[in-house]
């Protein structure tokens, strides 16, 4: 789901007192998937202080609850150190 359709689920379910249903038919996630973001936006938006409006909640990255991602510069020393590594074995 993309970040658009990630905070209509949300904000459906739970400012226009959509049901779990309903908003799974319109979005096309399951119930459980909606159950899933929504208690991982709440979380998310309780921990860092936002309201559950903010967009940062509903982005790829960080606001998905997912880990950082290697920028380029890191995955370069990381394929350096790797290459080093198969040269000396």
């Amino acid at each position: 789901m993309d970040a658009v359709k990630r905070a209509f689920a949300v904000g459906a379910i739970v400012h226009s007192n959509a049901t779990f249903c309903s908003t799974a038919k319109l979005s096309g996630v399951d119930q459980g998937g909606l159950s899933n973001l929504l208690q991982h936006t709440k979380a998310k938006a309780e921990t860092s202080g936002l309201p559950i409006f903010d967009s940062i909640l509903y982005e790829n990255e960080l606001g998905r609850w997912r880990p950082e991602i290697l920028t380029q510069a890191p995955r370069r020393k990381l394929f350096f150190h790797k290459e080093q590594i198969k040269k000396r074995h």
